[in-house]
C-alpha cells in the first residue's frame, strides 16, 4: 500500500471553485476538505464538495466511453467514438441540413469553464441554431428582463464596499449565488460588522434572513408587489439618483403611473407584511452603495421576468451601477476580455432567433425554449432534429415534460429510404449526475 498523499486542488461541483485539499490512497480519493491557505475560500467547503469521494467512487460513474449495440453497452476507445460520432453527424448534416443537429448544455458545465464556449463555437460553425440550455427552464426572467430594460456596459456595484444588499427569495448560504464566491457566512458577518444593511424578502426564515437588518416575510407570490411598493416610495419621497436617471434613463412618468396603485398600505395587507417595513426597505435601499439579487424562488415563478425587471428598476433608479473612473473588481480573466464603459446599451426585443416548427415558438434572450426540443425531435418533416449532443446534463431529468422527453430520446429516426435506424445521440459528461437545472 502506498503512503497517503495530500494534493491542493479546487472543487468543480459548482461555479464557486473552492480551494480544497484532496487526500488519496492507492490512487483513490478518500477525503476532501477545505484548503485553509486558499486566498479566497480560506478553508471553506460545502457538503457537496466534501462528498466528492463518494461521487467519484459511485457505482454508476462512467470511467470510459461506451457505445450501445442493440440493447447492450460496450466500451469503445474515445478516439474511435469521436470518429464515429463525427461521421454520423456529417451524414445527418449533409442529408438534412445543420438544423437537424441540436445541442443541450446542462448545468454541470460549471465543472469545466471552456465547455460552453467550445460547444457554442461548434454549433455556430456547424450552422445550427438549435442550441439549448437550462436557462429557459429555471431563470429566463434574468436574461429577458435585461433585454427589455437595457443594460449598463459596466457591472453593477460590486461586493467589495457594499452599504446595502437586497435579496429576494435567495439563500446564498445554500445556493452560493447572491454573495461573492468564498465563505458566505464569514463574508456576511464581516460586511454586517462594518455596517452593511441586509434586506431579505423571503417567506422562509433562512439562515441568511436571520442575519438581516430587515426581513420581509410575505405570503408567497407577492415579490413583484413588494418591489413595486418600494419603487413607489422611492419616487414619492424623491429618493432616486436624479442625475443618473436624467442622463441615462427614460420613461420615468410611465413608471410613476405603473406603480401608483402599489401603495405600501395596500400591498402590506395583500402580502401580510407591515407597511412600515416596506417604507423602511425603500429608504434603506436608497442613497447607499450596494446591489440586489433575486434567487431561485422568483426565478421559478410565473412572474419571473416582472420580478427581475423590477430589481433592475430599483438598481437604476438609485444609480447602483459602476461609474466612470471606478475599479472593476472582476475583469473576467478566464473569459473573453470585458471592456466596461459607463454607458447604456438600449433595450432589445424579447424574441430572438428563427421560429421553431412547433406552437409558433421563438427563442428569447434566455435562449431557445428547451421544452420544445422533444417536439422538434418527434415531429417529422423538414427540419426534424435527428441528432442531439447532450453535454454535462440529463434531458430526461431536466426537461419539463419527462414522458415526452424520454419518448423523444428513445424514438428511432427514419432515414431517407424510410427504414428505421437509431437516432444519433452523443453524450458528454459524467453519468452519475442527474441534471435538473438546479445548480445555480
Amino acid at each position: 500500500m502506498n503512503a497517503p498523499t495530500i494534493r491542493q486542488s479546487f472543487c468543480r461541483v459548482c461555479n464557486c471553485n473552492c480551494g480544497i485539499l484532496v487526500h488519496a490512497e492507492d490512487g483513490h480519493v478518500t477525503r476532501v476538505i477545505g484548503d485553509p491557505a486558499h486566498p479566497v475560500t480560506a478553508g471553506y467547503t460545502c457538503v457537496k464538495g466534501r462528498a466528492q469521494p463518494e461521487l467519484l467512487a459511485h457505482a454508476s460513474r462512467l470511467l470510459r466511453s461506451r457505445k450501445r449495440i442493440g440493447s447492450e453497452f460496450t466500451d469503445i476507445d474515445v478516439e474511435q467514438a469521436m470518429d464515429e460520432i463525427a461521421g454520423q453527424l456529417a451524414q445527418i448534416r449533409d442529408r438534412h441540413g445543420p438544423r437537424a443537429i441540436a445541442s443541450y448544455l446542462g448545468t454541470f458545465i460549471t465543472a469545466n469553464h471552456v465547455t460552453a464556449p467550445l460547444i457554442d463555437s461548434f454549433m455556430r460553425e456547424l450552422g445550427s441554431p438549435m442550441t439549448f440550455t437550462p436557462i429557459p427552464i429555471d431563470k429566463p426572467g434574468k436574461e429577458i428582463s435585461r433585454a427589455l430594460h437595457g443594460t449598463w456596459q459596466a457591472p453593477a456595484q460590486g461586493f467589495d464596499r457594499p452599504d446595502v444588499c437586497l435579496l429576494i427569495g435567495a439563500n446564498p448560504s445554500v445556493s452560493y449565488t447572491g454573495f461573492p464566491s468564498g465563505h458566505p457566512q464569514r463574508w456576511l458577518r464581516e460586511q454586517t460588522d462594518r455596517g452593511m444593511r441586509l434586506i431579505v424578502v423571503d417567506p422562509r426564515a433562512t439562515p441568511v434572513a436571520r442575519r438581516a437588518f430587515l426581513h420581509l416575510q410575505p405570503r408567497p407570490g407577492h415579490d413583484p408587489a413588494i418591489l413595486a411598493a418600494m419603487i413607489r416610495v422611492i419616487l414619492a419621497e424623491d429618493l432616486l439618483d436624479a442625475q443618473f436617471v436624467a442622463e441615462h434613463a427614460e420613461g420615468l412618468d410611465t413608471l410613476r403611473s405603473a406603480v401608483a396603485p402599489f401603495d405600501p398600505a395596500v400591498v402590506a395587507v395583500a402580502a401580510d407584511v407591515p407597511a412600515g417595513d416596506l417604507v423602511l426597505a425603500a429608504r434603506t435601499w436608497s442613497g447607499r452603495r450596494g446591489w440586489a439579487f433575486a434567487g431561485t424562488g422568483p426565478s421559478m415563478s410565473s412572474s419571473s421576468t416582472l420580478c427581475e425587471y423590477l430589481v433592475l428598476l430599483l438598481t437604476t433608479l438609485t444609480g447602483k451601477w459602476l461609474r466612470e473612473g471606478e475599479r472593476v473588481r472582476n475583469p473576467r480573466t478566464l473569459l473573453p476580455p470585458l471592456v466596461p464603459r459607463a454607458q447604456v446599451n438600449p433595450p432589445r426585443p424579447a424574441q430572438a432567433g428563427p421560429p421553431m416548427r412547433v406552437r409558433g415558438l421563438r427563442g428569447s434572450p434566455a435562449g431557445m425554449p428547451t421544452a420544445a426540443l422533444p417536439d422538434e425531435i418527434l415531429l417529422p418533416g423538414e427540419g426534424q432534429v435527428r441528432a442531439l449532443i447532450s453535454c454535462a446534463g440529463n434531458p430526461a431529468a431536466a426537461f419539463p415534460d419527462q414522458r415526452k422527453t424520454v419518448a423523444a430520446l428513445l424514438r428511432p429516426a427514419p432515414d431517407e429510404r424510410g427504414a428505421r435506424r437509431d437516432r444519433a445521440v452523443a453524450v458528454a459528461g459524467p453519468r452519475h449526475r442527474n441534471d435538473a437545472g438546479t445548480n445555480r
